[in-house]
Parts: C-alpha cells; sequence; structure tokens
C-alpha cells in the first residue's frame, strides 16, 4: 500500500522532456513510481489516490481538478470513491463540482459505485451529496450483484436506507425489487443480519416486498429463522396477520420452524412454537416434521442448544412424522444403538450413588447428636424441634429417590433400546428430587444447630435459598423437559428461558 511507506523514488517525467527521480522521507509528503507515458490527469489521479490514502486532506482540496477525481485506476478506485469511503464530506463535494461538465459523469458509472462506499462508510451527508449530484447512481450493482439498499440493508445503515426510500421514492422502490446474484432481495438481507428496523421502513414505503422469496422460495421469516434472528422472527409474526409466512414452505417442503431447528436455534424455535397458528406437524420434502429433525441432529459440539431445541418441541406438543418403513426392514445401522447413552448413564449413576451414600450417612450422624441418660437413651437430642422433624423427612426422600434411580440405571444397562429410554425417563426426574431434597435437609439441618444465634441461621437460610433457586432453574428444564402439560409449561418456561439465555448470542440479534 502506498499509503503505508514513508519513503518512496519518484520518477516523473517534466514538462521539458526531463526525468527526475528522488526520494522522500517526510511520512506526510507522498512521492510515487510512474511510467513516463502516463498523462497529465492520470499523474494527477494517482496523487489523489495516494493523498486518500495518506490521509493528507489539505494537499487534496488544492489537488483537484477538472475530471481527475472519477478517473478509475486498473482495480476500478477512483479518487471520488477513496474521499467517500475516507468519509472527507468537504472533499468530496469539490470533487463532485469540479467534474460537474455533463461529457465526464458517466465516469460516475466506471469502476466502484461512490454510493456504495458512502454505505459501507455509513455517511449520510455523503450519501446525499453524491445522490443529489446523480440520483440514478441508486440502481448500480457491485461484482456480487448487491445495489446500494442490499448492502446498507447488510450493515444496517438505517439512516441511509431511509434517506434513500423517502427522498428518492421512485428508484428506490424499483431498486427494493432488485435481487442479488445469490437470489436475496434487500428486504432478505436486513432479515438475515437482524435489522428490523429496516425492515420496518421497506414495508412501510413496498409493503407488498414480504411476500419476496430468494432463489431457494423462501421468505423474509425463513431467512431469519434459519440464522437465529428472534427479533426478526418475533416482529414477522406479529405482523403476520394471514398466517401465510409462518407456514409456507421453501423448495425442499421446509417451514421457518423446520430451519430454525435444523440449525439449532432454540430461542427461535421458541418463539414459534408458543405462536399457536404455526402448525408443528407439517412435513418437508423428505416427510420430516420439525421434531424428526430436532431428533435426528447428530453434532455433539452443541449438545445444550440441540437438547434446548428439542424441548421446546416437545413441550409444545410437536408430533413426530409417520413412519413409512416398516422399523423390521430398517437396517440395524440405522437403529438407534443403546450404547449412545452409556455416557449419560453412567454419570448418573455415579450422582445417585454420591447422593445416596451422603444421606444415609446424614442418617446416623444427626444434627444435635443423641441423648446420652435415660430414659431415652440412644434417641436424637432434638427431636422436638420442626427443623430436625424437616431434616429427616427431607433426608429420607433424598435416600429413597437415590436408591431406585440407581435401580433403574441397573435396568438401563441390559441393553434394551425402550428399556433403556423409559429407565432414564424415570431416572432424571427421581434424581432431581433426591438432589433438592438433599439441598433442603442441608439447610434445615445447619438452621437447627445455630438457632440460638437468629441473624447467622437467616443469613444461612438466606444464601442457601438463592443457591438453592439456581439449582432447581438449571436441572428443572433438564429433568423434565417433555412436560406436554400447558400448566407446567407455563410454570417451567422461566427456568428454561434462562437457560436460553445461556446459550443465546446477543450479537446474532442485533436490533
Amino acid at each position: 500500500e502506498v499509503a503505508t511507506s514513508k519513503t518512496m523514488k519518484c520518477d516523473i517525467k517534466s514538462d521539458s522532456g526531463s526525468t527526475s527521480t528522488g526520494s522522500l522521507s517526510d511520512p506526510n509528503q507522498l512521492t510515487l513510481t510512474l511510467p513516463v507515458e502516463i498523462d497529465e490527469s492520470e499523474i494527477m489521479s494517482t496523487k489523489i489516490l495516494c493523498a486518500v490514502r495518506a490521509g493528507d486532506k489539505e494537499s487534496l482540496l488544492k489537488s483537484v481538478r477538472h475530471d481527475v477525481s472519477l478517473y478509475v485506476n486498473n482495480d476500478g478506485v477512483s479518487p471520488l470513491y477513496l474521499a467517500v469511503e475516507a468519509g472527507y464530506c468537504e472533499l468530496v463535494a469539490k470533487m463532485l463540482e469540479s467534474s460537474s461538465c455533463p461529457s465526464k459523469l458517466p465516469l460516475m458509472y466506471c469502476g466502484k459505485s461512490v454510493v456504495h462506499a458512502a454505505m459501507r462508510a455509513k455517511r449520510r451527508d455523503i450519501l446525499g451529496i453524491v445522490l443529489r449530484h446523480d440520483p440514478a447512481l441508486i440502481e448500480l450493482r457491485n461484482e456480487e450483484g448487491r445495489t446500494c439498499l442490499s448492502i446498507g440493508a447488510s450493515i444496517g445503515f438505517y439512516e441511509g436506507i431511509r434517506y434513500i426510500l423517502s427522498d428518492f421514492n421512485k428508484a428506490a422502490s424499483s431498486v427494493c425489487y432488485v435481487a442479488d446474484d445469490d437470489g436475496f432481495f434487500p428486504i432478505h438481507m436486513a432479515a438475515k443480519e437482524g435489522h428490523v428496523k429496516i425492515i420496518k421502513e421497506f414495508l412501510k414505503h413496498c409493503p407488498d416486498s414480504v411476500e419476496l422469496l430468494n432463489s431457494q422460495c423462501q421468505n423474509i421469516l425463513h431467512v431469519a429463522a434459519k440464522t437465529g434472528k428472534s427479533k426478526v422472527v418475533k416482529y414477522l409474526l406479529k405482523l403476520d396477520e394471514h398466517k401465510r409466512l409462518m407456514n409456507e414452505q421453501d423448495l425442499d417442503g421446509n417451514t421457518p420452524l423446520h430451519l430454525a431447528t435444523k440449525q439449532k436455534h432454540p430461542m427461535v424455535v421458541n418463539v414459534l412454537t408458543w405462536n399457536y397458528n404455526v402448525k408443528l406437524a407439517t412435513m418437508n420434502n423428505d416427510g420430516s416434521t420439525a421434531l424428526d429433525i430436532a431428533e435426528a441432529l447428530k453434532d455433539s459440539a452443541y449438545v445444550l442448544r440441540k437438547r434446548l431445541t428439542w424441548m421446546a418441541l416437545v413441550s409444545a406438543g410437536a408430533p413426530n412424522g409417520p413412519k413409512a418403513i416398516p422399523l423390521d426392514s430398517v437396517s440395524p445401522s440405522l437403529i438407534e444403538n443403546p450404547e449412545i447413552y452409556k455416557d449419560s448413564f453412567n454419570t448418573l449413576m455415579v450422582t445417585a450413588t454420591l447422593v445416596a451414600t451422603v444421606t444415609f450417612t446424614a442418617g446416623f450422624t444427626l444434627p444435635g447428636g443423641y441423648i446420652n441418660s435415660a430414659p431415652d437413651l440412644g434417641m436424637a437430642a432434638l427431636v422436638n424441634q420442626m427443623n430436625f422433624k424437616v431434616f429427616i423427612l427431607l433426608n429420607s426422600i433424598s435416600m429413597c429417590s437415590s436408591v431406585v434411580t440407581i435401580v433403574a440405571l441397573i435396568w438401563a444397562q441390559l441393553g434394551d433400546l425402550i428399556l433403556t429410554k423409559k429407565a432414564l425417563k424415570l431416572a432424571l426426574p427421581l434424581l432431581v428430587t433426591a438432589l433438592a431434597s438433599m439441598a433442603m435437609a442441608f439447610v434445615a439441618g445447619v438452621t437447627l444447630v445455630v438457632s440460638n444465634l437468629p441473624w447467622l441461621s437467616h443469613l444461612v437460610l438466606a444464601i442457601d435459598t438463592i443457591f438453592f433457586v439456581v439449582l432447581l432453574l438449571l436441572i428443572i428444564p433438564y429433568a423434565f423437559s417433555s412436560t406436554r402439560q400447558g400448566f407446567l409449561r407455563h410454570v417451567f418456561y422461566f427456568p428454561y428461558f434462562l437457560m436460553l439465555l445461556v446459550v443465546s448470542d446477543e450479537s446474532n440479534n442485533i436490533d
């Protein structure tokens, strides 16, 4: 890059025909190495290019000459383009003023578009100067077939989009319906990047653009769901009065729910499943429902996102598709192997065993100890205290739940797939019960032995309550993920939503 060089040699042919060669070490001065046959306009254009790159605004304002600013180099870049890209508003105005000769205006359509540069620079003032000079520049497309509206929608330049649509409505309206080489319209780009305000602006000036489909026959809700833009999805669901967007199928028969499930976007799947107008049983061209897709996901890198996606579908009552092929005719390699649950079972078994060990020990090391004298020799010293009774009950529940969990997991090791799933379905809630009971028993026991210090007892209770709530929020969505009861779905929504926040990418939902 010329702009990064501090010392450069210069061979420039003078008016007398002689060639001068020299070097400069001043970083604010720029010299060039140019072929002797380049004409004066090209030399001046190259000087301006170098000055723009170096940020030498003062010399640029003095160097602007007729038609030089529009000259395009081999890379398709003109001095005007670089000035726009650098955000030099005064320089851009002077360049356009000095290049206003009608015979030179076609040069603005050569090389890279200055309007696109203004959009990328997010400079509303420069955009206005350029478009007032020639509004037809709105229609220019880059090498990817994108217009200025597509570029602005992609980068989220709301002010630029609003200005073009408001002040150049006739030209801009037609550009709204111009797709790029990938088949995406400007409104699709806004949905893809999560820019709700820009989508609203497009629909304000071109309401029917909501019906536009890309090359895959996907509407804007498809695009937003596929890329995980939950804010866009929420807005479009409110907008979709006729229930067309939410259940429309693309070339592969996928609805927005299918695409969000396939890409493992649990936040979007959750939003869609809470809308009762979304059809959960719709099948794509492969005969798969959204739940079928969720159960077939194999990517081990996003286990939590996969499970949360599956949980949202199951809790909403999403069905599986009909099995067209009898199970007997399916290849053994395609049948689910119980071995895939082995690691999960081992983890649950170890946890349940630890809980059983701790609670068994606690049953014989009671808080407060034992009475050492008759007639109640060997009895618990604090047996008449309410907290002691709570401790005993909770400890017993925890002990029994953990033992039953261990037995269920032993049955699951027999290799029967149906039995494995049933055992897992039983073991998870029981283990949650055991963990929760053990935690509460601990609180009851500690507050009992420090009851003579009320402030300490209350402090311990408050601290343990906070961590107990956190425990429930973390473990309930995992253990009770398959509930289809409407009431329980609402009860468990809060902890489930907190888990969604853990896996959500805030940068993925811009606005």
